[in-house]
């Protein structure tokens, strides 16, 4: 079983994903001077970061050599421990860079679920795009200095409702991540 979780890890090219998600928490670091305030860019910045994690963390659910794996029994086991391994060493490299760390946290949760989810129906090369057309639009809510409830990651980290949202946003593309996997090939159906 440990050959077997080795080659699954070194499948998926984990130490780059490992490397670009401590990246990104360097980013975090280095842009907190742009992340006070309350116009458009310093509460957008944060979460566009959140928003690279997970695609980090999404992109790496793809082996290059498909899914040897599926020939045996544990892969539905080791796509979950891969990916919860991932977002754990971003959750921790991102809350520690981050000023504002329950909010990061949670726009990480809920932005990892959605590119988990667009994984499996685009494939993980195309898994950026649609948590970040997503975070463009909460953009425009911040533009237009509103707050509604479905744009979750512009909430302050007490709303329990934004919370609730990225928690099953997560919790679906887990799930579905974990029994399916991503979408491989374009001629592959989902």
């Amino acid at each position: 079983m440990t050959r077997l979780l080795h080659l699954h890890l070194d499948s998926r090219r984990t130490r780059l994903a490992v490397a670009l998600l401590i990246a990104t928490a360097l980013a975090l670091r280095a842009c907190a001077k742009w992340t006070h305030g309350t116009s458009t860019l310093s509460q957008l910045l944060p979460i566009l970061i959140a928003c690279a994690a997970a695609a980090v963390i999404a992109a790496g659910t793809r082996s290059l050599f498909g899914d040897p794996e599926r020939a045996s029994r544990p892969l539905p086991t080791l796509r979950l421990l891969h990916v919860l391994t991932l977002l754990a060493i971003a959750t921790g490299a991102l809350a520690a860079a981050s000023d504002d760390p329950a909010t990061m946290v949670r726009n990480l949760a809920g932005l990892t679920g959605l590119a988990l989810l667009t994984a499996t129906f685009t494939g993980a090369p195309l898994a950026w795009t649609a948590p970040l057309g997503y975070v463009l639009i909460c953009a425009a809510e911040i533009d237009l200095h509103q707050d509604p409830p479905w744009a979750w990651p512009i909430l302050p980290a007490d709303n329990r409702a934004a919370t609730l949202l990225a928690a099953t946003t997560l919790i679906a593309g887990l799930t579905i991540t974990t029994l399916r996997g991503p979408r491989d090939t374009p001629s592959e159906r989902p």
